[in-house]
């Protein structure tokens, strides 16, 4: 019989037989569970991608993920995600992508514009770290957390639009750091995790202060080390084509639908998104955070 925990993410309550250790856990028995992790015993559907080493599939029943390396897994419904891996593939290998792509898949097909970004909170006010990998989105976060501010997400954003008004659904108190950075800020042995011994990130705590509750998302910020020294203003058009580039299933290359355009427009026209050049060395990140600290209060006032 397998074992199965319970845990709250996103708002939702997860219960999964693969141990998701950066999740808050729920003692007890959930009355009412919002999505199942769980192992797949028939997995034929995963020979015709054995010659690929990746493979994304999105279809109206669901979609299908494939690494060589790990195995395949099933996204259904945005409430279950079966996991198919080969053999010897750890339980600590596979939640990483538990907690990565295969959320970000559930989130959208839950109806949420899940944007590849990180989420803090300055002043009370919800701010998103967008851009591409290795922008600095996390580091950032995790300065940012040690400068007194709440993160309340890492890497997935969901923002849900369904209100008018668009509102980030808070993830999980972690946010994933090359272990020199986690030294630089002061993250200690006890609030890191190792994720994998492949994985050269570790899992930094960001739980003080963090909150489950829903926070309307005030600004977004497209990190870059191309950008001009200036924080510059993007244009709605600037902004949609930015939303969809790192939305889900955009950002991985795939097209998306009518509801993701419209999505993404709803967030362009509502929230201000603004560029902000990211740091190029350790040296740079306490610039960075400050640079934005400020451009945020002097908004703030403005309005």
């Amino acid at each position: 019989m397998k074992t199965t925990r319970t845990y709250c993410a996103y708002g939702l309550t997860v219960r999964s037989e693969i141990p998701l250790p950066e999740l808050p856990e729920i003692a007890g028995e959930a009355a009412d569970v919002d999505v199942d992790v769980v192992y797949g015993e028939d997995a034929a559907w995963t020979a015709k991608f054995h010659d690929r080493a990746e493979e994304i599939e999105i279809r109206a029943d669901g979609a299908r993920f494939w690494f060589v390396a790990v195995g395949g897994f099933a996204v259904q419904d945005g409430a279950r995600i079966t996991a198919y891996p080969k053999a010897g593939v750890s339980d600590e290998l596979l939640r990483l992508y538990v907690e990565g792509m295969l959320f970000a898949m559930l989130l959208h097909q839950r109806g949420m514009c899940v944007l590849h970004a990180s989420v803090i909170e300055i002043e009370g006010e919800s701010v998103a770290l967008m851009g591409h990998v290795g922008a600095g989105k996390s580091s950032l976060a995790g300065t940012l957390y040690t400068r007194g501010h709440r993160v309340l997400a890492d890497d997935n954003a969901a923002i849900g639009v369904s209100g008018g008004t668009p509102t980030v659904t808070p993830a999980f108190p972690y946010v994933k750091l090359f272990p020199a950075i986690a030294s630089t800020l002061g993250f200690r042995n006890g609030s890191l995790r190792t994720l994998h011994a492949s994985i050269p990130k570790m899992a930094g705590s960001v739980a003080k202060g963090f909150t489950a509750a829903p926070s309307p998302l005030s600004r977004i910020y497209l990190l870059g080390r191309d950008h001009p020294p200036a924080i510059r203003q993007l244009s709605p058009l600037e902004s949609t084509l930015e939303l969809i580039r790192n939305a889900v299933p955009t950002r991985w290359g795939h097209s998306g639908d009518g509801r993701q355009l419209l999505h993404c427009g709803a967030v362009a026209r509502q929230v201000p998104m603004f560029t902000l050049r990211t740091f190029t060395d350790l040296g740079g990140l306490p610039e960075v955070a400050r640079t934005l600290e400020q451009h945020c209060r002097s908004q703030f006032v403005a309005r």
